[in-house]
């Protein structure tokens, strides 16, 4: 007698997850705001830039996202502290922003040894990577990314 034809064996598992999971091409929308200070420093002057540029992000995202989805596309955003979907239910894995920018653009990494800062070209480790996600086609996403976008306070 064999475990491989009971549902809850791992091979099973195996063998139908991969049958049942069908995932729709992804657009990937790395974003990048320029810091006023150094985020490679720690320190209340850090801390607070980082808390205003993720509000600024999410308030943004949250429109583009909220446009995407309803036109029918599914769309989110993951939080920049933890890479967790926000929108969405949170899996088993998250999508860290710094190695995104690395493997996508091919910026540079700089190890601080408590975390990883992104290179950005320009501007250096002054910059606050966040990403959003999409299904949306490339058509539908650009103009949503062309309009101006203002936080009010």
């Amino acid at each position: 007698r064999t475990d491989n034809c009971r549902p809850d064996s791992q091979t099973y598992r195996k063998r139908h997850a991969l049958s049942v999971l069908t995932l729709p091409p992804t657009l990937v929308v790395p974003t990048f705001q320029e810091c006023k200070c150094d985020l490679i420093a720690n320190g209340p002057e850090p801390d607070a830039e980082k808390d205003r540029l993720l509000e600024t992000f999410v308030a943004w995202a949250k429109v583009v996202c909220a446009a995407l989805r309803a036109d029918g596309h599914w769309a989110d955003l993951t939080d920049p502290c933890s890479g967790l979907p926000v929108l969405s239910e949170r899996g088993g894995s998250y999508y860290p922003d710094v190695i995104g920018g690395q493997m996508l653009l091919n910026y540079d990494i700089i190890d601080t040894g408590c975390c990883k800062l992104l290179s950005h070209p320009k501007w250096h480790t002054k910059v606050y990577p966040a990403t959003l996600f999409t299904t949306a086609p490339l058509e539908a996403v650009v103009p949503l990314l062309a309009k101006p976008f203002s936080l009010k306070q």
